[in-house]
């Protein structure tokens, strides 16, 4: 398989968000940041996954419905936790008043 620029600037775009993402998880300290750092990480990575699986199916090689597959089960994953996530952060504001992580950690220790 011959790589070209513009395949290799596609996935390193799509790693570098991925990236981002990832970093955004552990550098944020508002948990509603964290929640759509999460959102990029999971991005990235789904649309990686989707661009590997078209780039098999363009090199003439036998196309498997396995990455697709993959791909669909991670964003229904994706979904559902990110749902949980907005709701847990939407009990925590009304409760805690806030969403900021070392806040909360002040005001939950006795």
């Amino acid at each position: 398989m011959n790589l070209d620029w513009s395949s290799a600037f596609h996935y390193g775009l799509l790693v570098v968000l991925s990236l981002v993402g990832f970093k955004g998880l552990f550098s944020q300290t508002d948990l509603l940041k964290k929640v759509v750092a999460f959102i990029v990480f999971q991005s990235g990575f789904i649309l990686l996954l989707l661009s590997l699986a078209q780039r098999t199916a363009v090199a003439g090689l036998e196309n498997h419905p396995f990455p697709h597959a993959l791909a669909l089960a991670a964003l229904a994953a994706t979904l559902g936790v990110v749902l949980s996530l907005f709701a847990l952060c939407s009990a925590i504001q009304g409760k805690y008043e806030t969403l900021d992580s070392e806040e909360l950690s002040k005001r939950m220790k006795p």
